[in-house]
């Protein structure tokens, strides 16, 4: 009898590779942390914020070079190795940057930990609001710029001129969710993205001011409306710019945030005028904004319904109401926000949720079952959406995908229950953290206890990295082994 040794389905050498990966993109990202020092500096805040900012970077730094040294391996990058670091890369940065919150703003590190991945996955539940005029402007800009970067991604940060390698620098971008191509290789096409988030963002603050809201206001509500986050940089929020002009832009501009690039780029660069319109998405997001608001006006009124309806389906996550306030709201207009903010914008956008194209499929793959039922066996017809026909693998995938959504909503209602929220308030509110609204209704607080915390935080995760990238972080650790023999 002799031992025969077989491959195992992860092994070491994918462990350094996801490392490295993992190494790499942290330094790259601390580097981020030179910016509100950088602020810091020019404030003269003084020296215990110029020392959470440096402390941090350095941390990330060493983790990042620790990672790298590790994992010192030649073998190429796969895309079950993308998947991994794309997982690993958020909460790992997250825990780096929460570092300024917890030394300048004196919080403790959970809520520190809370705030940072709520602003990175564009989440914009904040248990900061209350006190933010109390911390530093550098800290308030800290928040607002990785909730920016977290809009269109931190590796689609790091990718942009530091990687060199075409493959690679395809899956990590694909495993966080950019497989738009809007030039022929993702590099160009990387530079585009940024090209039009950064001209959204001058736009949006522009707009912002030319409707009387002051200019540091302005910049970080343009910031956050674009990259649909919905953080403010005030105490009152939006209640201090009751403006209908305001509103109205900030609705704007969530709008273009929750668009696909591919479909802005086809309007600016390509001049094709009838872009949007021509987008089945668009059409779905304005059908979806005008019928929600109509049954939400009912209860809250026009304007309060309109707004929310643009708030909610972008998944932009402003408020002109207190959390207290839509606590308050009838469990209708509740029920309604939570299918907005679980549906969530355009594939290839700032916005969470499911996606209204995802949304569709399943709708559209009702009607071809019923239709199926009805013709003959030997009958056939193309299922097709937008002109593309849709396999059924296709569907098997994105139904799969959707139930997950839905699991991870349940998990998620059925711990903020426990703690003894009301069901309705903590479907809401798990709603919003994992279609990475930020609409609240009063649980996310300071105050609140630690479980629930912990969990909106994998809510928001998982919903920001659309889960799959999740799970293959739990597939990597059943099947990781560095090999195994057994008898012939």
């Amino acid at each position: 009898m002799r031992m025969r040794y077989t491959s195992a389905i992860t092994s070491l050498d994918d462990l350094k590779i996801i490392m490295r990966e993992v190494g790499r993109l942290l330094i790259y990202t601390s580097i981020s942390l030179s910016l509100p020092l950088l602020i810091s500096l020019i404030l003269a805040e003084g020296p215990a914020s110029y020392v959470s900012y440096l402390f941090s970077m350095l941390i990330g730094f060493l983790l990042g070079g620790t990672f790298t040294l590790l994992g010192r391996t030649k073998t190429q990058t796969r895309v079950m190795h993308a998947m991994v670091s794309a997982a690993v890369i958020w909460p790992l940065f997250v825990g780096v940057a929460a570092i300024p919150f917890m030394s300048a703003g004196h919080i403790t590190y959970i809520n520190a930990y809370f705030e940072t991945m709520s602003a990175v996955t564009t989440t914009g539940l904040s248990i900061l609001s209350p006190i933010i005029e109390t911390i530093p402007l550098s800290l308030v800009f800290w928040r607002t710029f990785i909730s920016w970067v977290g809009g269109i991604g931190i590796i689609v940060l790091a990718l942009t001129g530091v990687l060199k390698s075409y493959t690679h620098s395809v899956k990590l971008a694909e495993a966080e969710g950019r497989e738009e191509r809007l030039r022929p290789n993702i590099m160009n096409t990387l530079k585009e993205i940024w090209f039009i988030y950064v001209g959204f963002t001058i736009f949006g603050i522009l707009l912002l001011t030319a409707t009387g809201m002051p200019a540091w206001h302005a910049i970080n509500y343009g910031m956050n409306a674009i990259s649909t986050t919905g953080n403010v940089s005030n105490a009152n929020g939006l209640v201090a710019f009751n403006s209908v002009w305001t509103h109205m832009a900030l609705a704007l501009i969530m709008i273009l945030g929750a668009m696909s690039f591919a479909v802005h780029d086809k309007f600016f660069r390509k001049r094709e005028f009838w872009a949007y319109w021509n987008s089945i998405e668009f059409r779905l997001l304005l059908f979806i904004i005008i019928v929600a608001t109509l049954l939400m006006s009912i209860q809250i009124g026009f304007n309060n319904a309109l707004f929310h309806a643009i708030s909610g389906v972008t998944d932009g996550g402003f408020s002109n109401a207190s959390g207290e306030m839509v606590a308050q709201w009838p469990d209708f207009t509740k029920l309604i926000l939570i299918l907005l903010m679980s549906i969530g914008g355009s594939v290839g956008s700032t916005a969470g949720g499911i996606k209204l194209i995802r949304c569709w499929v399943i709708l559209k793959s009702l009607y071809w079952k019923l239709k199926e039922s009805i013709l003959p066996m030997e009958a056939y017809f193309q299922k097709k959406i937008a002109g593309v026909i849709v396999s059924d693998e296709n569907i098997s995938m994105i139904v799969f995908f959707a139930l997950l959504y839905l699991l991870f909503l349940l998990i998620g209602t059925l711990v903020l229950t426990l703690y003894g929220y009301p069901m309705i308030n903590s479907l809401f509110e798990v709603a919003s953290a994992q279609g990475n609204a930020g609409i609240s209704c009063g649980i996310t607080q300071y105050e609140m206890a630690f479980g629930p915390k912990i969990m909106l935080i994998i809510n928001m995760w998982v919903g920001r990295l659309e889960i799959i990238p999740i799970l293959s972080i739990v597939g990597f650790a059943l099947f990781f082994r560095q090999g195994y023999g057994r008898k012939a």
